[in-house]
């Protein structure tokens, strides 16, 4: 917990608080720091709050143009404001946050009840940092009132209650304004696509969509290595202020492996479904991913070997791929849901009816995402489980099989079928973004190239 104490400006002043009076007893001692103090850990809020509140920030106000007490001197006035602010924990409910909080329960239903006409205080969850204010009285003894809550149910925006001339609750909603704007950043794989991506001021959100569009075509265990080359064009969503809110959709991406260049480009269609082309107006999407898993390691290929578990040589009909539990597992291609559930060897495990007679089978999963059953339909990348070790499994991986015509075939070997073609107008329309987005990745390569060749110096 952090006690932070305004005086004019603001300076974080090091105290460990057993209750706002306490504070006020360390404050009239005249032992509320002395110049500034730039960070201190201070004790948990206890009593007087909730009992060992240790995610809870204490930020005191003091009315403007008041210096700060030095030593033993006469200290000035007290601070005229209290906020605490809270960061949610999961079963925490937006009352029980304020009586624990020290709000008086009645107040507490009072300042709900007129938040209530813009947010239904059910959607209240864990996470969301909650901001009390608390008001000096000095009609009432000096004591602290309720004078503010206010919290971000969605990012940016904040909605919240504040008190009144006539001492009652008005509701107030803060809209910020976000603009969509094209970012960028390119580089050279000295690693890992990951690490040299954020070097280069990529969201990791972006990258993982990235490798995940890529997938189609590209094998990210044996065909990257150092030296190949990344550049991707994609939405940020921000504040006027220029404050990151949330990445959006990839525009375009270039992947140069051994000197061979792999791009792919967005485009929305007249009845606005996004897909991702090459740059002749080929649809990148295939029958089937050749991996359906992000930054996995493949692990055992398909073929005789000899079982971890069994002790004997006998048939793999899938591959394996390693990854750390939790990861997320995607649809190899759109499909029907034929099973979900448990299956004895395979563990958790969803299989898929695609077209052109293929099936897929993912085994030994941790959990399946909410709402998966039979029947249900699944477009290609989906998340439909993730990594675990259920099953007949020495550790958390993804066996993956792929079938044709009710036979086993290497997952490795599938020939996939290309997708659809542009034509005509559409054609137009997307040969002209290409060609604007071949000009702005142009740009992002020769400004790595430099930063590159700076470092270098």
């Amino acid at each position: 917990m952090l006690i932070r104490t305004a005086i004019g400006g603001v300076f974080v002043a090091a105290c460990a608080v057993a209750s706002v009076g306490t504070f006020f007893d360390i404050w009239k001692r005249g032992a509320v720091g002395d110049g500034l103090v730039n960070q201190v850990h201070a004790a948990p809020l206890s009593s007087a709050f909730r009992p060992g509140i240790s995610a809870s920030r204490l930020i005191i106000h003091a009315p403007p143009g008041i210096e700060a007490p030095r030593g033993r001197e006469e200290p000035g006035p007290a601070p005229s404001n209290v906020e605490i602010v809270h960061r949610a924990e999961p079963g925490d409910t937006l009352s029980g946050v304020l009586v624990q909080l020290g709000i008086h329960p009645e107040e507490a239903r009072t300042a709900i009840a007129a938040l209530q006409t813009e947010f239904d205080p059910r959607q209240f969850q864990a996470g969301q940092e909650v901001s009390v204010t608390l008001g000096l009285n000095h009609e009432v003894g000096g004591t602290f009132q309720l004078q503010a809550v206010a919290f971000s149910p969605a990012y940016p925006d904040r909605i919240g209650v504040v008190r009144g001339a006539d001492g009652g609750f008005e509701v107030f909603r803060d809209e910020v304004t976000v603009t969509t704007v094209t970012h960028g950043g390119a580089g050279t794989i000295r690693s890992s696509l990951f690490a040299d991506g954020e070097r280069a001021g990529i969201a990791p959100a972006v990258l993982a969509r990235l490798i995940q569009l890529f997938s189609w075509d590209v094998d990210f265990q044996r065909d990257i290595h150092p030296g190949d080359r990344f550049a991707v064009l994609y939405e940020r969503h921000e504040t006027e202020a220029g404050e990151q809110v949330r990445t959006g959709a990839v525009i375009a991406a270039v992947l140069t492996l051994s000197g061979r260049p792999h791009a792919l480009f967005r485009h929305v269609g007249p009845d606005g479904t996004a897909e991702y082309f090459h740059s002749d107006g080929r649809s990148a999407r295939k029958t089937l991913l050749r991996t359906p898993i992000d930054g996995a390691r493949l692990s055992s290929g398909y073929g005789m070997r000899r079982h971890p578990i069994l002790g004997y040589s006998r048939m793999h009909r899938g591959v394996d791929f390693a990854a750390p539990p939790g990861t997320p597992i995607f649809a190899a291609g759109d499909g029907t849901v034929d099973f979900v559930g448990r299956n004895r060897g395979f563990g958790n495990y969803v299989k898929i009816r695609h077209r052109s007679g293929y099936t897929t089978l993912y085994a030994h999963m941790s959990r399946f995402p909410r709402g998966l059953q039979k029947g249900q339909r699944v477009r290609q990348g989906d998340t439909i489980g993730y990594v675990g070790s259920t099953g007949m499994a020495t550790g958390p991986h993804l066996h993956y099989e792929v079938h044709k015509n009710g036979q086993h075939i290497n997952p490795m070997d599938v020939k996939s079928l290309p997708g659809t073609e542009l034509a005509g107008r559409e054609r137009e329309r997307f040969t002209a973004a290409v060609a604007e987005a071949e000009r702005q990745i142009a740009e992002l390569i020769d400004r790595a190239r430099l930063t590159q060749f700076a470092e270098a110096e």
